[in-house]
């Protein structure tokens, strides 16, 4: 239960998008958005494992971030390399599971592989499973539903047509 009388989602979907103009809209440079996002990420998902919510799904850089500057991908990915690093013991620690959905493999065989060990790493884990989906498309976003108890959260987002191809579905929570 949650403040209020509410009950926990057993699954939380986030589309990281606007870290960049919220950086911008202050006065500083893009990157320094995406990283205040990905400390946002790291109380979030405390929070999700806390409050018992089962499957928490990152939206984290989708196909058409390859249209940003080769500055930015590079800061991008910089920063999933960086917190893959930093983060990866105390996921382990702290019971989260990683899993990876969209085509993860334009990232280039160090990151693939960095990715691919963290996964292995924490397949066991069974607190909270964290979907993070890398070089998704707009058919993918659209043909999975985002739902909170039954509810479209973003309903002009939604619809019946299923996932792409190189997308495996986020993990059903367990009933």
């Amino acid at each position: 239960m949650l403040a209020g009388g509410g009950t926990v989602p057993r699954h939380v979907a986030i589309i990281m998008d606007g870290n960049g103009r919220w950086a911008q809209q202050r006065g500083l440079p893009r990157v320094a958005g995406h990283r205040a996002g990905a400390e946002a990420v790291r109380n979030t998902l405390r929070s999700a494992a806390k409050h018992g919510v089962e499957v928490l799904t990152l939206y984290a850089f989708s196909s058409e971030n390859w249209r940003r500057s080769a500055e930015e991908i590079s800061d991008l990915t910089g920063l999933l390399r960086f917190y893959l690093e930093k983060e990866l013991a105390s996921l382990a620690e702290e019971g989260v599971r990683l899993r990876l959905i969209g085509d993860y493999s334009a990232f280039g065989p160090d990151l693939v592989e960095r990715l691919e060990r963290a996964v292995e790493r924490t397949s066991g884990n069974t607190r909270l499973t964290l979907v993070v989906a890398l070089n998704y498309g707009r058919r993918v976003r659209s043909g999975c539903r985002i739902s909170c108890c039954g509810r479209p959260l973003m309903p002009n987002c939604c619809s019946r047509r299923p996932c792409g191809r190189t997308l495996t579905k986020p993990p059903s929570p367990k009933r």
